[in-house]
């Protein structure tokens, strides 16, 4: 039996296929324990009030205690508070949501360690190609005008490297 590594860089590309295809699927399952995750639009993440500061929470915490300890001075946030006290401003809801955060912060940040190493991965593998890809398209499009089938087999990389193109994107991104 081998010693060598088994990872993405040198398992069968079926194995690897298979592998993503299950990654896909468990990802699948993953947001379908977590229904109502909301997706903002560019503007509306940028401007976002719920980027809260490390510590804010605790911060945040604090604030709900004391208006708890002394309601008389919170009963003009009676109303806006969601609770079912007309009179009386209810932190449960506000505690709730911020209980809720932590929660998805923990798994948001496993998916953004697991999305950084994927995105990376990505660029290591388009890398490896790319040195040697260029160094063969140089060759062959040096030796195109000498053959006729070398330059009609290039064609699609004669046009794409040679023409204007936009800047490499990432397939599949939403």
């Amino acid at each position: 039996m081998s010693n060598k590594k088994l990872d993405v860089f040198t398992m069968k590309l079926d194995d690897l296929d298979r592998r993503v295809a299950e990654a896909a699927e468990l990802l699948d399952r993953v947001e379908a324990l977590l229904p109502g995750l909301v997706e903002l639009d560019v503007r509306a993440r940028k401007y976002s009030i719920g980027k809260l500061a490390d510590g804010e929470d605790e911060a945040l915490l604090t604030i709900f205690d004391a208006a708890e300890a002394h309601p008389d001075y919170f009963r003009a946030l009676a109303a806006a508070d969601e609770g079912q006290r007309d009179r009386l401003f209810e932190t449960v809801h506000a505690r709730a949501a911020l209980a809720r955060r932590s929660m998805l912060h923990k798994l948001s940040n496993r998916l953004g360690a697991l999305h950084k190493k994927t995105t990376d991965t990505e660029l290591e593998l388009g890398a490896k190609a790319r040195v040697i890809g260029l160094a063969a398209y140089v060759v062959g499009r040096l030796n195109a005008a000498a053959s006729d089938e070398l330059k009609s087999s290039l064609g699609k990389a004669l046009s794409f490297f040679g023409g204007s193109r936009s800047k490499p994107s990432h397939r599949g991104s939403k």
